[in-house]
């Protein structure tokens, strides 16, 4: 039930896969209330523990059912999205049962701005997590990066498998910009409007591309900045505007689900992407927002 990256990469790729007559098992979290599907995609859902970060929940360490589902559905191939404990589930399992297993890494979660949401922003903390991230990684037989650049970075520290860069892919078809004009009369029709699509977030450096923006409000004096996105670095940000005397120049739309999103006409309505994260695999946002036509 996350609006991440991550979450919508994994389940456009297993959309498209089901379309083409695959059976694909997605094994998550158990989430109270949450649901999905679709042709050709079963979840399966696995007891698990709250944790104290954005609503996100820990399998347990070990679930032999998952081994029993993966020899009685008779899985050909394991492909592991998380370096938490569902991530080794699934490698132990695949192990036992002797099938290949391939592992995207999609986030640099070992970088300390990650690390920094559970105030283990230390540097043996960051080697750590590295070292564990090359452990379970190099149990996969292929590895796979959305971008050059991860890959470039995971070479460098020698991870030893075999490691292809496939790029996230985009269905076209989902976006409708009909709602454009509306979107920029409501928030500034002879106004230059620059958009952020993201998570609310450490690693997202927003309080950077916010002194950015008083730069540009400066010189364009009628520029709007529209935020789409929540997360825990929320307070923080609504500070730095207010201190920036900016309240009238960004508005904060919050989280909007991905459906909505691509149909609500933000997209098109808008001039400008901006971006200014420090640590990105692939970023989603700036794939979406070049299908719009925005630089």
């Amino acid at each position: 039930p996350q609006i991440t990256g991550i979450a919508t990469s994994v389940f456009e790729l297993t959309k498209k896969l089901a379309d083409r007559g695959h059976r694909i098992y997605i094994v998550s979290p158990k989430y109270g209330g949450f649901s999905y599907s679709h042709p050709n995609i079963h979840p399966i859902f696995c007891q698990s523990i709250p944790l104290f970060y954005q609503n996100t929940k820990l399998a347990l360490p070990f679930n032999p059912r998952i081994v029993q589902m993966l020899k009685r559905e008779k899985v050909d191939v394991v492909h592991v999205h998380t370096l938490m404990t569902l991530g080794l589930n699934a490698i132990l399992a695949a192990k036992i049962l002797k099938l290949p297993i391939v592992g995207t890494f999609h986030s640099f979660v070992m970088d300390r701005l990650y690390l920094k949401h559970i105030k283990l922003d230390y540097t043996v903390v960051e080697q750590w997590v590295w070292n564990y991230a090359k452990f379970m990684y190099n149990k996969c037989d292929l590895i796979v990066c959305p971008s050059e650049g991860s890959s470039i970075e995971l070479k460098k520290r020698h991870w030893k498998q075999p490691i292809r860069v496939i790029p996230l892919g985009l269905d076209l078809k989902i976006f409708d910009n009909t709602k454009a004009q509306l979107v920029r009369a409501k928030y500034g029709k002879n106004s230059k409007l620059l958009l952020f699509v993201g998570r609310i977030a450490y690693e997202k450096n927003i309080p950077y591309l916010l002194e950015c923006f008083s730069l540009v409000l400066e010189k364009v004096r009628n520029a709007k900045l529209l935020i789409v996105g929540d997360g825990p670095q929320m307070a923080e940000v609504k500070k730095k505007i207010a201190e920036l005397d900016m309240d009238g120049s960004v508005i904060l739309f919050g989280a909007i689900e991905r459906e909505k999103l691509v149909k609500s006409g933000i997209y098109g309505a808008c001039d400008l992407f901006v971006h200014a994260s420090t640590t990105e695999t692939g970023p989603l946002t700036v794939l979406e927002a070049q299908a719009n036509g925005l630089v």
